[in-house]
């Protein structure tokens, strides 16, 4: 603990600063915590398959718009939790591109249809 005193001089602020016991506890809790992102991560990579799917075979254009934003917003959750960097990010990343990729063109695809 270390004290010092603050900007206005009329107190003391007290500053903790927690470190795990060991090096192996400290990688054990990063690689807790990369499990979890990339269980997370996973479970992205598994919808936007599923919604690339949904979009090649014609699902409706609301459905897959709805379900896009709402992958998209998961996504950028887990990047802000994601402190260490899973390597499933850029796959999750690649995969939701690929997705919005099937469901805008699909989309703009049907547009185009009904016009004809």
């Amino acid at each position: 603990m270390a004290a010092a005193p603050s900007a206005g001089g009329r107190g003391r602020a007290t500053l903790w600063e927690a470190l795990p016991n060991t090096v192996a506890e400290n990688r054990a809790l990063v690689e807790e915590f990369r499990s979890l992102r990339e269980a997370a991560y996973k479970e992205l990579i598994d919808a936007a398959g599923k919604l690339r799917k949904k979009a090649t075979i014609g699902a409706g254009e609301t459905v897959l718009l709805e379900e896009l934003a709402r992958i998209e917003r998961e996504f950028r959750t887990e990047r802000r939790r994601d402190y260490f960097r899973s390597p499933l990010r850029k796959a999750a990343d690649a995969a939701i591109r690929e997705a919005r990729g099937v469901v805008k063109g699909g989309a703009g695809q049907a547009v185009r249809e009904d016009t004809r």
